[in-house]
Protein backbone atom coordinates (compact mmCIF):
# COMPACT_ATOMS: atom_id res chain seq x y z
CA UNK A 1 0.00 0.00 0.00
CA UNK A 2 2.85 2.51 0.22
CA UNK A 3 4.13 1.64 -2.92
CA UNK A 4 0.79 2.87 -4.13
CA UNK A 5 0.94 6.13 -2.66
CA UNK A 6 4.42 6.60 -3.31
CA UNK A 7 3.70 6.00 -6.57
CA UNK A 8 0.78 8.29 -7.02
CA UNK A 9 2.71 10.72 -4.83
CA UNK A 10 5.53 10.63 -7.35
CA UNK A 11 3.43 10.99 -10.36
CA UNK A 12 2.02 14.27 -9.18
CA UNK A 13 5.85 15.33 -8.17
CA UNK A 14 6.57 14.71 -11.78
CA UNK A 15 3.85 16.27 -13.47
CA UNK A 16 4.17 19.43 -11.10
CA UNK A 17 8.16 19.59 -12.24
CA UNK A 18 7.08 19.01 -16.18
CA UNK A 19 4.40 21.88 -16.03
CA UNK A 20 6.70 24.34 -13.85
CA UNK A 21 9.39 23.39 -16.43
CA UNK A 22 6.75 23.75 -19.94
CA UNK A 23 5.72 27.20 -18.04
CA UNK A 24 8.87 28.42 -17.41
CA UNK A 25 9.92 28.20 -21.43
CA UNK A 26 6.79 29.33 -23.33
CA UNK A 27 5.21 31.97 -20.23
CA UNK A 28 1.92 30.70 -17.92
CA UNK A 29 -0.85 28.48 -19.10
CA UNK A 30 -3.91 29.68 -19.73
CA UNK A 31 -6.69 26.68 -19.84
CA UNK A 32 -9.52 29.24 -19.89
CA UNK A 33 -8.88 31.57 -22.72
CA UNK A 34 -10.57 29.66 -25.03
CA UNK A 35 -13.66 30.31 -22.64
CA UNK A 36 -12.81 33.58 -22.24
CA UNK A 37 -13.10 34.89 -25.52
CA UNK A 38 -16.40 33.07 -25.88
CA UNK A 39 -18.15 34.36 -22.83
CA UNK A 40 -16.60 37.79 -23.78
CA UNK A 41 -18.26 37.17 -27.27
CA UNK A 42 -21.95 36.43 -25.97
CA UNK A 43 -21.18 39.03 -23.15
CA UNK A 44 -20.60 41.78 -25.70
CA UNK A 45 -23.93 39.94 -27.45
CA UNK A 46 -25.91 39.99 -24.77
CA UNK A 47 -24.99 44.03 -23.90
CA UNK A 48 -25.77 45.28 -27.82
CA UNK A 49 -29.20 43.51 -28.01
CA UNK A 50 -30.30 45.19 -24.33
CA UNK A 51 -28.49 48.37 -25.72
CA UNK A 52 -30.74 47.86 -28.79
CA UNK A 53 -33.89 47.14 -26.82
CA UNK A 54 -33.68 50.06 -24.38
CA UNK A 55 -33.30 52.34 -27.12
CA UNK A 56 -36.31 50.64 -29.10
CA UNK A 57 -38.31 51.17 -25.33
CA UNK A 58 -37.18 54.58 -25.22
CA UNK A 59 -38.46 55.63 -28.87
CA UNK A 60 -41.78 53.45 -28.17
CA UNK A 61 -42.38 55.93 -24.76
CA UNK A 62 -41.43 58.98 -26.93
CA UNK A 63 -43.43 58.08 -29.60
CA UNK A 64 -46.80 57.13 -27.32
CA UNK A 65 -45.82 60.75 -25.05
CA UNK A 66 -45.75 62.31 -28.74
CA UNK A 67 -49.21 60.58 -29.81
CA UNK A 68 -50.89 62.05 -26.54
CA UNK A 69 -49.46 65.52 -27.73
CA UNK A 70 -50.64 65.24 -31.25
CA UNK A 71 -54.20 63.83 -30.17
CA UNK A 72 -54.82 66.84 -27.39
CA UNK A 73 -53.70 69.34 -30.26
CA UNK A 74 -56.17 67.33 -32.34
CA UNK A 75 -58.78 67.62 -29.99
CA UNK A 76 -57.92 71.27 -29.56
CA UNK A 77 -58.05 72.41 -33.64
CA UNK A 78 -61.43 70.55 -33.27
CA UNK A 79 -62.58 72.50 -30.80
CA UNK A 80 -61.46 75.61 -33.15
CA UNK A 81 -62.73 74.54 -35.82
CA UNK A 82 -66.32 74.03 -34.70
CA UNK A 83 -66.27 77.54 -32.90
CA UNK A 84 -65.03 78.55 -36.42
CA UNK A 85 -67.90 77.16 -38.33
CA UNK A 86 -70.39 78.10 -36.03
CA UNK A 87 -69.59 81.50 -36.27
CA UNK A 88 -69.35 81.32 -39.89
CA UNK A 89 -73.10 80.31 -39.76
CA UNK A 90 -73.81 83.03 -37.16
CA UNK A 91 -72.44 85.58 -39.54
CA UNK A 92 -74.35 84.29 -42.24
CA UNK A 93 -77.35 84.06 -40.39
CA UNK A 94 -76.50 88.01 -39.50
CA UNK A 95 -75.81 89.07 -42.86
CA UNK A 96 -79.33 87.67 -44.19
CA UNK A 97 -80.83 89.17 -41.88
CA UNK A 98 -79.08 92.70 -42.59
CA UNK A 99 -80.13 92.38 -46.02
CA UNK A 100 -83.68 91.66 -45.24
CA UNK A 101 -83.75 94.90 -43.16
CA UNK A 102 -82.47 97.04 -45.63
CA UNK A 103 -85.01 95.48 -48.68
CA UNK A 104 -87.89 95.96 -45.94
CA UNK A 105 -88.74 99.63 -46.11
CA UNK A 106 -90.82 99.03 -43.23
CA UNK A 107 -90.41 98.59 -39.24
CA UNK A 108 -89.12 95.09 -39.05
CA UNK A 109 -88.05 92.88 -35.81
CA UNK A 110 -86.12 90.03 -36.86
CA UNK A 111 -86.93 87.09 -33.92
CA UNK A 112 -85.91 83.88 -33.54
CA UNK A 113 -88.45 80.91 -33.08
CA UNK A 114 -88.28 79.55 -29.63
CA UNK A 115 -91.32 77.06 -29.93
CA UNK A 116 -93.78 75.75 -32.12
CA UNK A 117 -97.35 73.87 -31.45
CA UNK A 118 -97.05 70.16 -30.59
CA UNK A 119 -100.98 70.28 -32.39
CA UNK A 120 -100.69 69.70 -36.37
CA UNK A 121 -104.17 72.39 -36.98
CA UNK A 122 -102.51 74.86 -34.76
CA UNK A 123 -99.48 77.01 -36.35
CA UNK A 124 -98.92 78.85 -33.49
CA UNK A 125 -95.56 79.29 -32.36
CA UNK A 126 -93.10 81.53 -29.61
CA UNK A 127 -90.43 83.92 -30.67
CA UNK A 128 -87.84 85.80 -28.74
CA UNK A 129 -88.90 89.13 -28.70
CA UNK A 130 -92.02 91.05 -27.24
CA UNK A 131 -93.46 93.80 -26.44
CA UNK A 132 -90.20 95.22 -24.51
CA UNK A 133 -88.68 95.01 -28.06
CA UNK A 134 -90.90 96.78 -30.13
CA UNK A 135 -93.87 93.98 -30.83
CA UNK A 136 -97.12 94.59 -31.03
CA UNK A 137 -100.25 91.95 -32.20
Amino acid sequence: MLTRHFRLYLAVALLSAILMTFQSARGPLRPFAIFSRAINTINLTLTLARISISDTLQAISSDKSETRRLEAEVRDLKLRLMEHQKLQKENIRLREMLAFKIAEPRQVAIATVISRSALRWSSSMMIDKGTSDGVQK
